[in-house]
Parts: C-alpha cells; sequence; structure tokens
C-alpha cells in the first residue's frame, strides 16, 4: 500500500478524467458541486444533501391525489358524483392546466436531479485504487491532484427509492464511486454496498443480498477487488463481503462475531478490517474453490477488544486503534499477524492511523460517534452503582471519563510516543496527512493543523459544531462535514474560509468528503 508521496495507491491521474469531491449523507442523496468556469473539464464534486424525501414525495403525489380522489368519490352520493362531474368539465381548461403543471413540476424534478435513472457509462476503473479507508496510508480523501471544486452550483445528485442514509463514506476509483447504504429503523436493519456512475451518478450496481443489514463500514477497492464490513455497532454475526468492483458479483463472505464497522485495508493481495468485539482479520482476496473465503490469519477479541479503527498497512506491517476495553494503539506484522508492539493509550482509540514522512499519527479521546464524553460517563457511573461499587472508586474512575482527547505522534517501527498535542474533546475521525502537515477535526467543533513536528499552523478554525468526520485534502484547500451537516472548504495553507453551505438537517452527519 502507498500513497501519492510514497508507493503510489493513488497511482497516476488519467488524462482528462475529473477531479472530484464525493460525500454521502444521512439524506441518501448526492448533488454536485461545480468548479470555477475556466476549470470546469477539470474539476467536478459531490456531496449529498437532504433532498431525496421531496423528490420521493414528489413522485407519489399523482398517486396520493388520486387515492384521496378515490375515498372521497366512493363515499359522496351518485348526485353529487354527477354534479362533480359537471363542474370539472365546465372548468376543464384550468383543471388540464393544473394537472399539466403538477406532471410537469415532477418531470422536471425528475430531470434535475437524476438519481438512480441516470445513465451509467462503461466501467473505467482507472490506474489510481482507493485501498483504504480514506484513500490510502495518509488518509487524503484523495485520489487527484487537479483544481479544487470551487463553486457550489448543484451539478448532479443520486437518490433512490432504497436508500434511506449513508453513513460509511464513498471510494472513488476512475470513473466509479463506491458506497455502503444504512436503513435503520425501530422496524427496519437494511444496507447495501452500491457503485454508482461518477459522471453522470447513475447506479451502475446495488449488491444486497438477503438480510445485509443497515452498515457503517467504507468500501476499500483495488485490484479489481471491493470489500466491504456490514452493520451498525449493535449488530452481530456480520459479514465481510468481496466483490467484483466492476460488476458487483460476490466473490466470497466470511460472517464474523460481531460487527464491522471498521473499514477494510487491502494490502498486497490481502484484506485487513476490524471486527468489534471479534478482533482483527486477514482474509486473502482471491478466493478458495467454491468461493469460500481464505482467512489467514484471526486475531481473537478477547486479546484485541473493541477493535473498530480502520487499519492501515505499509513495509510489511499493519497498524490499528483499539477503543473501548483495549485503549491502546497496535501494529502487527502482516503475513503472521504476530504482535510487533503495542502502546497503552489513555483514551479510546476511535481514530484511524495515518502514516507520513516515516511517522504514525492517531487521535483519541472520550465519548464516541454518537454519544459525547458526558453521555458515556454517566451511562458508566450508572453501570458502577449497579455493580455496587463504592463511591469512592466511582469517583475514581469517572475522573478519567471527563471530555478530553489528544492527537499522538509515534515512531512505527516502535510504537514509542515522540509527541503529544492534547486536546478540549475526542478526535474520531482519520488524521489527514499532506506536504509535511496534519489535518484534523475535533468534537470543541474546531479544526486544527499542526506540521508533523507538532507546531500548530494558523489558528484552528471553529465551525461552531462538533467534527466527527474525516478531512478531505485537494491540491490548495480541505474540505469537512460538521456533525450537523454543514459541508466547509478552507485554504489548507491558512485555514481560512473559502465558502460553506449545508448537506442535510438529519443530524448527526458521519460520512466523510472524498476529492
Amino acid at each position: 500500500m502507498g500513497d501519492r508521496g510514497t508507493s503510489g495507491c493513488t497511482g497516476g491521474r488519467r488524462p482528462g478524467r475529473a477531479a472530484r469531491l464525493c460525500c454521502a449523507a444521512a439524506a441518501g442523496l448526492w448533488l454536485g458541486l461545480s468548479a470555477p468556469a475556466a476549470a470546469k473539464a477539470e474539476s467536478v464534486a459531490v456531496v449529498p444533501i437532504l433532498i431525496g424525501p421531496l423528490q420521493i414525495l414528489l413522485a407519489i403525489l399523482p398517486a396520493i391525489l388520486l387515492a384521496l380522489l378515490g375515498a372521497i368519490v366512493s363515499i359522496l352520493r351518485p348526485s353529487a358524483v354527477k354534479a362533480a362531474l359537471k363542474l370539472l368539465w365546465k372548468k376543464k381548461l384550468p383543471a388540464a392546466l393544473f394537472v399539466m403543471a403538477v406532471v410537469g413540476i415532477v418531470y422536471l424534478l425528475s430531470h434535475a436531479f437524476p438519481g438512480a435513472g441516470a445513465q451509467v457509462g462503461q466501467a473505467d476503473l482507472g490506474r489510481a485504487d482507493w485501498p483504504a479507508y480514506r484513500g490510502g496510508i495518509e488518509r487524503r480523501g484523495s485520489s487527484g491532484d487537479g483544481p479544487d471544486p470551487l463553486e457550489r452550483a448543484i451539478l448532479r445528485t443520486f437518490a433512490d427509492e432504497n436508500v434511506k442514509t449513508f453513513h460509511a463514506s464513498p471510494a472513488v476509483t476512475g470513473n466509479r464511486v463506491y458506497v455502503a447504504t444504512a436503513n435503520k429503523g425501530v422496524f427496519a436493519d437494511s444496507g447495501a454496498i452500491c457503485c454508482l456512475d461518477a459522471d453522470t451518478l447513475g447506479l451502475a450496481w446495488r449488491y444486497a443480498p438477503r438480510g445485509f443489514r443497515a452498515t457503517y463500514s467504507s468500501p476499500a477497492v483495488a485490484e479489481g477487488y471491493v470489500v466491504c464490513g456490514e452493520g451498525l455497532h449493535f449488530t452481530r454475526e456480520a459479514r465481510i463481503t468481496c466483490l467484483d468492483a466492476a460488476t458487483g458479483r460476490r466473490l466470497w463472505e466470511l460472517r464474523t462475531k460481531s460487527h464491522v464497522e471498521s473499514s477494510p485495508c487491502i494490502y498486497e493481495g490481502k484484506a485487513y478490517i476490524g471486527a468489534g468485539d471479534d478482533g482483527m482479520y486477514c482474509i486473502a482476496l482471491k478466493p478458495a474453490g467454491g468461493g469460500q473465503p481464505r482467512l489467514i490469519w484471526h486475531l481473537e477479541g478477547k486479546d484485541y477488544p473493541d477493535c473498530e479503527t480502520s487499519p492501515i498497512a505499509h513495509d510489511g506491517k499493519v497498524y490499528f486503534g483499539l477503543g473501548e476495553g483495549g485503549c491502546a494503539v497496535v501494529c502487527v506484522d502482516a503475513r503472521s499477524g504476530e504482535e510487533i508492539w503495542r502502546t497503552p493509550a489513555p483514551y479510546p482509540v476511535f481514530s484511524s492511523p495515518t502514516l507520513s514522512r516515516g511517522k504514525l499519527f492517531v487521535g483519541m479521546g472520550n465519548g464516541n460517534l454518537i454519544e459525547t464524553a458526558e453521555a458515556v460517563r454517566e451511562k458508566k457511573i450508572k453501570k458502577m452503582r449497579q455493580a455496587g461499587l463504592e463511591e469512592a472508586e466511582i469517583d475514581r474512575r469517572a475522573a478519567k471519563l471527563a471530555p478530553a482527547g489528544e492527537v499522538w505522534c509515534l515512531n512505527p517501527n516502535d510504537g514509542k510516543v515522540i509527541w503529544s498535542y492534547p486536546l478540549p474533546r475526542t478526535v474520531l475521525g482519520a488524521i489527514a496527512a499532506a506536504e509535511g502537515r496534519i489535518y484534523f477535526g475535533c468534537r470543541d467543533g474546531k479544526f486544527y493543523c499542526l506540521t508533523t513536528e507538532k507546531e500548530v499552523v494558523g489558528r484552528p478554525f471553529d465551525a461552531h459544531d462538533p467534527i466527527a468526520t474525516s478531512p478531505a485534502v485537494g491540491t490548495d484547500h480541505v474540505y469537512f462535514v460538521t456533525e450537523k451537516g454543514r459541508l466547509y472548504c478552507l485554504d489548507r495553507r491558512t485555514l481560512q474560509r473559502v465558502w460553506d453551505m449545508p448537506v442535510g438537517t438529519a443530524a448527526p452527519f458521519l460520512s466523510s468528503p472524498a476529492v
């Protein structure tokens, strides 16, 4: 595995292929953002907003009106019906114009927001893979080096009646965008792995076998394979699935004993992925006979608890973090799974490790994607009291659960902490590294930039809203989404705001943008 600065996991940029900004949202809808006029042939962007329900409502409005009319007619007397028909005939021109207006609005909206009905071109996966969460070892969320999207004009959207929510983040390679979906409610728990045409946002294929559940894991794409996990935090016996990247045909499937919120990392013909309470898995991409998965090694959950982060592999090693119950950063041998080092952390590690310039970066802190540190603290205090612990012991443990966070820089060879940067809240998204700097958001509502030597660059940008997502670093700009669904574009050298816009209202927003 590599990145733009190492072994080239982002690959060469195809001539004429547009750069894109992609992001999935709770609404299950995508929209396009345009670049400056002079660069429109080079740069396009895709970001989600909450229009999907409106489109669906408009699409079914005629059927609703017809059903209501039928109900009314059924209870009216024949004489009244006759009178109503006469009135309609008398006012036939206004009635016809009204019907034509409704049909025209629905037609125009369906063409302005083509969604799943858009055309799909022939798959061209290009030379640039997306082998890990955020694209590569530096977690830039970027696969190109063209001009950055700078305007907010909507170009295209994707909406599908089968898609309720996106919690996962998109993977982009060639003219395809891969993302997992989530339809989670009181009586619903379903998901799918989708492949979209990056130029039209048409649905190229959708993988949704019976019983596939709402998913947070983001796909990894490399060597013609797509690998993705399944499930949300309370899912059990979740799947790890490998598909053909061009067709969506299932190549193999492996059942775990827990959920798979971790996103996979593809490295040297193998997929590495965490499975929550079931530890870490390494599986060969090429299946055994009969389409059976070939398990290379499995690290048990009892030794590697709460294995939630998305691993990264480089130079024969795999790096990952452990959340609650584990609280550590771990390095294992990529071939054997043998532990090389483990560095205990003061907090749960939910941020996925990042490698850049011979250093390993990771965020941590109290609280999780859904609950604040205070909420987690209260739940744990309640459990301790139910367990009969004395108040003095409860107070001692509760003191370690206060809101706090850190960013660490470690030596990837031995796990020793080179420096740490304390924060008032946790860092949950992956840290993005580019040209000697690291970028990350924090639950304190601020976006930070440091050099790899810990020097603070500029003044942290205050978004006034918790940030749980990972940033995407373009050529000159950095993009991130806040918990309430506001997309920001900042100058990546000064952290000055270039533009911002809402991308929906169905918080929390967990999906990260991709360039």
